[in-house]
């Protein structure tokens, strides 16, 4: 895996770190595939709860424009890079159980888009958010447009788009793209929040992640056969059993993802 992306396991949590402090952790293409491959890998394992964060003070600035400006007026090469950063979002996406953003710092264009590809956001005060299109010409993703109006609302998702403008952690708060504000250590209040979540039966959460993502996506009629088959395979869980013989029995159940 590249550098540019570090993973760290404590159990079943795992904290994913984007590792370009130097450069406020701007993606390049090697972050943008090494998120790619870090979700990819943790798709298929027992991990309950991921962290996604930035090292020093930054969560991260957006695209790298440095490297990316190098490849500017190749139309393949730029479209490559674009439909890689997509893939990165899709890769957070697509995990089975809930990933939380730690944003300290600048999480700005592309770093916005991969905040909202989180189920959660969690920051410190010291945080602001910016998704500087307007002011540099270009048109934000449809894909991402669409996701931050489903989280702040269309009007709020306007005047950020149309200011570029820094928001910064409470209003950021207050408008709902993030769930919560710290004072200590984002990456530890992050797990803390998640807590409740990482003992609970994991197909239920994949479940419902899916639901949730396809009603935001507007496609949840679409998946109607998709989940009410997801919907029986959890009445027939191993896990479901376990909560019934747990309630009988008066203790907490024991959940394996079965």
């Amino acid at each position: 895996m590249p550098s540019e992306v570090r993973v760290d396991r404590n159990g079943e949590v795992v904290v994913v770190t984007m590792d370009r402090a130097h450069r406020r952790n701007a993606g390049n293409l090697a972050l943008w595939q090494g998120i790619i491959d870090a979700f990819t890998a943790l798709s298929t394992d027992d991990t309950r709860l991921a962290i996604l964060t930035g090292a020093g003070d930054h969560f991260c600035a957006g695209n790298d424009i440095v490297d990316y400006g190098a490849i500017r007026g190749d139309r393949n090469a730029e479209d490559a890079w674009m439909q890689t950063i997509a893939n990165a979002y899709a890769a957070i996406r697509g995990v089975p159980f809930p990933v939380i953003a730690a944003i300290d710092g600048a999480c700005a264009g592309a770093g916005c888009g991969l905040a909202m590809s989180c189920d959660f956001r969690i920051a410190t005060r010291a945080a602001y958010f910016a998704i500087p299109a307007a002011r540099l010409g270009i048109l934000y993703p449809p894909e991402q447009t669409r996701r931050l109006a489903t989280i702040i609302g269309i009007g709020n998702a306007r005047r950020w788009l149309f200011g570029g403008h820094k928001i910064d952690a409470e209003q950021a708060a207050r408008e709902g793209f993030v769930d919560a504000l710290v004072d200590n250590d984002v990456v530890t209040a992050a797990i803390a929040f998640a807590e409740p979540f990482v003992h609970n039966a994991p197909l239920s959460i994949a479940g419902a992640k899916r639901m949730l993502d396809a009603l935001g996506d507007g496609r949840l009629e679409q998946a109607h056969e998709l989940f009410a088959r997801l919907y029986r395979e959890a009445e027939d869980s191993e896990d479901h059993a376990e909560a019934e013989r747990a309630f009988a029995q008066k203790r907490a159940p024991r959940f394996t993802g079965r």
